[in-house]
């Protein structure tokens, strides 16, 4: 398995940046996501922190307003769909996706496919010490990508 970067891999940084600034610069928040600034890592939200006056300005404000919004309705729909009995939820092109972490649904299976680099980098055990992840890689090299699934560890 290759070594973890200190910086999380592009996939999906640049989404979960845009929830990391939605999570320090707006009040109400559309969506919380208390995981928002760990999963991009240390380094990572320096430099955000660093560069918030970039998600102050027009531009900036509505792509993470954007990107809040079409957060929380996806998890709204997905709850609407566990209600009419929906368990299984695949969340395609994972990137660094903190739901996995955060479902409240325990009859809900989640799996999550993506590059073996962002997931990797999202998988990692200090997110939540009680969530360990399979990995399933396809074997032929033309298909990049690894599903993953977590499982509570007892």
């Amino acid at each position: 398995m290759a070594k973890i970067k200190e910086v999380p891999p592009d996939m999906g940084h640049y989404a979960a940046s845009q929830r990391a600034a939605h999570q320090i610069l707006d009040n109400p928040k559309i969506s919380e996501e208390p995981l928002a600034l760990r999963i991009i890592g240390a380094e990572a939200e320096t430099k955000l922190r660093l560069s918030l006056a970039q998600f102050q300005k027009p531009a900036g404000r509505d792509l993470h307003t954007f990107m809040a919004v079409r957060h929380r309705y996806a998890e709204n729909e997905l709850a609407r769909a566990i209600q009419r009995g929906v368990r299984q939820y695949v969340i395609l092109g994972a990137g660094l996706d903190t739901f996995a972490y955060r479902n409240s649904f325990p009859l809900l299976r989640v799996f999550e496919v993506d590059q073996p680099a962002a997931k990797r980098w999202s998988n990692r055990s200090w997110l939540n010490p009680v969530v360990r992840w399979r990995e399933y890689q396809p074997r032929s090299s033309s298909w990049p990508c690894i599903l993953c699934f977590p499982e509570v560890v007892a």
